[in-house]
């Protein structure tokens, strides 16, 4: 909550300084695609790994959450260090393909909830789809 009240704090004073009224902040913290992203080609697949090393599950679950913080300050510092970028970004690729990721996760979710309830029966979510 603090780095989205600080975020949205440097968004207003650079919309002051700037005049403009379309300027946006990006914080670091829940969004959906490094949320899922984090969870399932992060956390999960370090605790499973670590789980098959023989580790027990507490310090299993400790070492992911290590893995999870030091993802989040990698994160962290690519973005500080790509935010330089954003405005040259932003004159080069259209505005309709920077919502394109968007657009695309926001697919995936939709064809992929129905696919996992498919499989989930496949003889008949198999017969069913076609």
């Amino acid at each position: 909550m603090f780095g989205d009240l600080v975020y949205t704090w440097m968004a207003i004073r650079l919309a002051r300084r700037t005049g403009s009224q379309t300027v946006t902040a990006m914080p670091l913290g829940l969004d959906t695609p490094s949320t899922i992203g984090l969870a399932l080609v992060v956390l999960g697949p370090a605790f499973t790994s670590l789980r098959e090393s023989g580790m027990e599950s507490r310090q299993a679950a400790m070492m992911t959450w290590y893995i999870g913080m030091a993802t989040m300050v990698m994160m962290g510092l690519i973005k500080l260090a790509l935010s330089f970028c954003g405005g040259w970004i932003q004159k080069v690729v259209p505005q309709a393909g920077l919502l394109g990721s968007l657009a695309g996760i926001g697919l995936a979710l939709i064809g992929f909830t129905p696919l996992v309830d498919i499989f989930g029966l496949p003889l008949v979510g198999m017969v069913s789809s076609v």
